[in-house]
């Protein structure tokens, strides 16, 4: 048998890595399509990241071949790497796995049916295992009934309050929306109901700080006066505009028209025509240097606050 010495061994090493690099670079460059927004040198360091290991990069490149971003499109490559990267222990390969396979049309009909087989069992697999975005997934699925899993609200609702246990706050204002009210079999529970929508609020879900909103004026307007226009001016803060016509309307039946007259300007700035309208009733009772001075606030606000009113959507 022959023996090497030490250095030999670790100039091979050294000799295979920088081969290894050299030849994922290369065929980077070969692969790499006209539309692809990454350079040559990232992509090579990524395949040699991806080829020592790196989770991150494996699922990063699983992702430009699955979806192809920056090579041709190749579904079973992409999930052969991340099949790599859930081999090494990662759940988020396994999460982005289940997603491929259900999402997945192509094919026979068998074919399809054994990859939504596939995305169930790793769903569950995950939902099992703490994962909160398929804890989520799967309390969608069982409340719409998708993916082959039966409508079954309770289930889905169980599923919806796991995930808000690990901090899902979306799943968290699904479960406060089934319980405000019920929900099929699922019997109405405000107070646990309002507990979970003031958690998804708290969490930073401004779908949910909006629906509080609206919850606890239904409730009784006058004891949650001050809180409920505290929630719509964080929204209004946060970029959702479109409150201004809520707030406008509360301090309107407040007698503060000033700043009823505020925030309506802020709502028809994004667009909102009540606003514009019910601005309009207010301007011939103010005089032109108080509407000047108001406007000054109004742009100096929505500068300082972008609107996100195209990006927001009740269904995020």
């Amino acid at each position: 048998m022959m023996h090497y010495s030490r250095n030999f061994m670790l100039a091979l090493a050294v000799s295979a890595l920088c081969f290894s690099i050299f030849a994922a670079r290369r065929a980077a460059a070969q692969e790499i399509i006209s539309t692809c927004l990454k350079d040559k040198d990232y992509l090579g360091k990524l395949e040699a990241n991806a080829a020592a290991g790196d989770v991150e990069s494996i699922i990063e490149l699983a992702d430009e071949h699955r979806l192809g971003l920056c090579y041709q499109a190749n579904v079973t490559k992409g999930e052969g790497l991340l099949k790599r990267a859930a081999d090494l222990g990662s759940l988020d390969a396994i999460y982005i796995l289940a997603q491929s396979f259900y999402s997945d049309r192509n094919g026979t009909r068998a074919r399809i049916s054994i990859r939504k087989e596939k995305s169930r069992n790793l769903y569950l697999h995950l939902g099992n295992n703490g994962y909160a975005p398929a804890q989520f997934d799967l309390g969608m699925f069982y409340l719409r009934g998708l993916n082959g899993f039966p409508r079954q609200s309770s289930v889905a609702l169980q599923w919806f309050e796991k995930a808000a246990k690990s901090g899902h706050m979306r799943a968290a204002r699904q479960a406060a929306i089934m319980r405000l009210r019920g929900h099929d079999t699922v019997k109405a529970d405000p107070m646990v109901g309002e507990q979970w929508l003031r958690g998804a609020a708290q969490g930073g879900d401004l779908v949910a700080t909006k629906l509080l909103a609206e919850y606890l004026l239904e409730q009784d307007a006058t004891k949650y006066l001050a809180e409920v226009i505290q929630l719509y001016e964080y929204l209004a803060k946060k970029g959702l505009h479109a409150v201004g016509v809520e707030l406008g309307r509360l301090y309107r039946d407040f007698n503060q028209p000033e700043t009823a007259y505020f925030w309506y300007k802020i709502a028809e700035a994004s667009g909102e025509r009540v606003a514009d309208k019910e601005a309009r009733k207010m301007e011939y009772r103010m005089d032109h240097q108080k509407l000047q001075g108001i406007m000054a606030r109004v742009n100096k606000f929505v500068e300082e606050n972008p609107s996100l009113n195209r990006l927001y959507n009740e269904d995020m």
